[in-house]
């Protein structure tokens, strides 16, 4: 796994958002539940040839 640090959070939201509008213009989607997978859907207007959202449930705190 990779950390992007961003020092301008006005560019790590057009970066988030230009993502997703990356993600809406592909054929297909497999992506976790979260905010931006259902974002790109939208988006796509669930036009994808095959999409899967994958739902694991909550994590657990391990402290």
């Amino acid at each position: 796994m990779f950390l992007i640090w961003f020092d301008n959070v006005e560019f790590a939201g057009i970066s988030y958002l230009s993502s997703i509008c990356l993600l809406s213009r592909c054929n297909a989607l497999i992506a976790g539940n979260c905010g931006g997978s259902a974002a790109a859907l939208y988006i796509n207007n669930f036009k994808y040839e095959y999409w899967h959202l994958f739902n694991l449930g909550l994590y657990k705190d391990t402290k």
